[in-house]
């Protein structure tokens, strides 16, 4: 249950809201099951708050801090995160239906069993991020720097990987027919995929992995 008075403080804008989180202590906040629906979120500070069963759906949050924030179940469908910080943060088994990460900076950052359909990870930098699980319909990931990332057991379909950069990059038991754009990944090392995955996706150059 989301701390009243913390609500309170985030209804007054976020010159109010950051000027609090920069004289206090940097301790996990309580926001969880918060109703911030379409709310104007942009460039808040949100390192380290707790937004497990939030509801965020289209609200903005263009350029926030959300580095280390935990969000188990958190409703973020057509939310705009476009530029935000999402390091090592926690957004597992979230739903996040046409939601933008746009340019997002999110290393260690965990999307496992989350719905991400129709999401846009363009030019995203996403090194060691979890996918495990996740739900990744007509997402775009365009450009998108996936050193790193993990993912197995993903459900792909109509996926855009087109001109994203691997490195380490690990594939497993996923459908791959029928993704878009593997053919034109760039590989600065060699990722892994097995050997289930690579057999059903022949558009896939077995040569740029392990």
């Amino acid at each position: 249950m989301a701390d009243p008075k913390l609500v309170g403080l985030l209804e007054k804008g976020r010159e109010a809201w950051n000027d609090f989180r920069n004289n206090s202590e940097p301790e996990p906040l309580d926001l969880n099951g918060v109703d911030l629906r379409r709310q104007d979120l942009d460039r808040f500070d949100l390192r380290r708050v707790h937004l497990s069963n939030a509801n965020l759906s289209e609200a903005s949050l263009r350029g926030a801090l959300l580095d280390r924030a935990f969000a188990l179940d958190v409703q973020l469908n057509e939310a705009d995160l476009t530029g935000a910080s999402i390091h090592n943060a926690t957004f597992t088994t979230g739903s996040c239906c046409r939601t933008s990460f746009k340019r997002v900076s999110g290393s260690k950052s965990s999307f496992t069993n989350a719905v991400l359909d129709g999401a846009d990870f363009s030019d995203a930098a996403l090194r060691k991020a979890q996918f495990a699980g996740a739900s990744l319909a007509h997402t775009l990931f365009r450009h998108a720097g996936l050193v790193g990332a993990v993912f197995w057991g993903s459900q792909f379909n109509a996926t855009d990987f087109s001109d994203a950069t691997f490195s380490g990059t690990v594939i497993g038991v996923s459908d791959l027919t029928h993704v878009v754009g593997l053919d034109r990944v760039r590989h600065e090392s060699p990722s892994a995929i097995d050997v289930h995955s690579l057999l059903r996706a022949r558009h896939v150059r077995a040569e740029e992995f392990r």
